[in-house]
């Protein structure tokens, strides 16, 4: 209804403040995110190469090479959370701040009757219990579904390029 409306309409606004905020932050958690999307697939692809060097092989210590390139794939994957997970954080906290900063600057052009009123008073006080994470959790709502629908889209790419029966599988 009319709350749906003003989610859509408040994307703009609330993309414009998070960049505003931290530009440095919002590329960090892109890139980073960018680049955990491509994990599940860097995983299958090393798992279709382990699986074909194994029906290859000769010796044993031919494949050695793939418990360590696991090990760096999950260290990579660590390393990727864990600055995600600072510059989220601190995006986090900078986004609040921001937006209570700004509600602070709107409620002191207010005059005094303003405060009286209950509606505008109930307003300032949703908007004020809001601030902390709301416009944040929007930005993370939309980076968490670009990711699942890029990784889903690539991890579907391989896996039909191998056998595109086993994509009818994946769904």
């Amino acid at each position: 209804g009319r709350e749906g409306m003003t989610v859509l309409s408040s994307w703009p606004r609330v993309l414009r403040l998070i960049w505003r905020t931290s530009p440095g932050g919002v590329l960090g958690i892109l890139i980073s995110t960018a680049l955990e999307a491509l994990i599940p697939v860097a995983q299958v692809v090393l798992l279709g190469m382990t699986v074909n060097a194994v029906q290859a092989a000769t010796d044993l210590s031919s494949l050695l090479i793939f418990p360590l390139l696991f090990g760096g794939l999950a260290l990579f994957s660590l390393l990727l959370t864990t600055l995600q997970g600072y510059w989220q954080t601190s995006l986090e906290q900078r986004v609040s701040n921001a937006f209570n900063l700004q509600l602070m600057e709107k409620s002191g052009t207010l005059a005094l009757q303003d405060f009286e009123d209950p509606e505008v008073y109930n307003r300032l006080q949703l908007a004020t219990r809001e601030a902390t994470g709301r416009p944040y959790q929007f930005f993370t709502q939309l980076i968490s579904a670009v990711s699942g629908a890029v990784s889903l889209v690539l991890l579907m790419g391989v896996l039909v390029t191998w056998r595109p029966i086993v994509a009818l599988y994946v769904r």
